[in-house]
């Protein structure tokens, strides 16, 4: 029994020992944990108060240090700890708590100006035209020496001065007849400037075998001043006015005459001309028309046609050949 009281005696001794280690290992456990807990709020606080990016950012700003506040918790904590001493974890890196906060290093930043590439010269030129052309020179046209000549399409040529000339003339020679007892003599000039003004010349000769073995003559000519009012590779049309004359071997008579002319160069080597005449001859009306068809062997113009004339109540007509000679 005495053996048994004093084990429990013994027992009653030990065991506050024993609570109390739990308690305090229990409470310094807790308190670890807490300290723990403390020390990664201070690490995400001071994540989030500052790190590298938040001193560049200052650094390039050129901003005060900020103060931190976990420094005054640490200190707190180093209170409630019961110590003055100790250290933080912030990251791998431990500082020194009784260490004064020390700004952070001034990193300077030196910026080197690039190199400028070497640029070329710039050399202004002075422009040459090597084909200079006047706007005279673009819109000149000039007569062809004759239709289809030096490659053109018929009267015509544009180009510069010198392309061409700038007069165009005729001289024809032609024979007809009614078949009838009448024969006509035929001749004329004509000739025009590049500016439109021309003038013409013709003159017709009838010479008739009279029933009783006798002989008659009748020359009738026209003068008149042309204008060109309408003109193209193709074609050459003109307008007219003047006099014209009937003669024989008793009289003269005159009268008035209105013209047109015109000479068409369809395809080389055709030429197609044609005159209407409108008048008096004295007293009597003047009538007259002829056209022809022509081909042309070099300046030279071969052709043949018909010739209508009526004065007054008389008509003469009949069909012709002849000859062109152009310039």
């Amino acid at each position: 029994m005495r053996h048994a009281a004093l084990l429990i005696v013994v027992c009653l001794l030990a065991s506050p020992q024993v609570l109390a280690g739990t308690l305090s290992r229990a409470r310094g456990a807790a308190r670890n944990a807490e300290r723990n807990n403390d020390d990664d709020r201070d690490r995400n606080n001071g994540q989030r108060d500052s790190g590298k990016l938040d001193h560049a950012r200052d650094e390039v700003r050129h901003e005060p240090p900020r103060e931190r506040d976990d420094d005054r918790r640490g200190s707190h904590r180093r209170r409630r700890r019961g110590h003055s001493h100790g250290g933080r974890v912030f990251g791998i890196f431990a500082f020194d708590r009784c260490q004064p906060c020390c700004p952070p290093p001034v990193v300077e930043t030196y910026v080197y100006p690039a190199e400028p590439l070497p640029v070329a010269p710039y050399v202004v030129e002075p422009y040459v035209d090597p084909l200079p052309i006047t706007p005279a020179e673009t819109f000149t046209r000039q007569f062809t020496p004759y239709p289809y000549a030096n490659d053109s399409e018929g009267f015509m040529l544009t180009g510069s001065p010198g392309c061409g000339q700038p007069w165009l003339g005729r001289v024809h020679f032609e024979l007809g007849s009614d078949f009838d007892g009448i024969d006509r003599t035929g001749a004329g000039f004509l000739l025009e400037g590049e500016g439109g003004l021309g003038i013409d010349f013709d003159w017709d000769s009838y010479s008739e075998d009279l029933p009783g073995g006798g002989h008659d003559e009748l020359h009738i000519g026209e003068f008149d001043v042309l204008y060109r009012i309408a003109e193209t590779d193709h074609a050459l049309v003109r307008v007219g006015l003047g006099a014209a004359w009937l003669g024989d071997r008793y009289d003269t008579d005159f009268g008035v005459n209105f013209t047109l002319k015109a000479d068409l160069a369809p395809s080389e080597p055709i030429v197609l001309s044609g005159e209407l005449d409108l008048g008096t001859l004295g007293d009597a009306q003047h009538v007259h028309a002829s056209g022809t068809v022509g081909v042309m062997l070099n300046r030279c113009e071969v052709f043949g046609g018909y010739d209508y004339r009526r004065i007054g109540d008389v008509e003469i007509e009949g069909p012709m050949v002849g000859i062109r000679v152009w310039f």
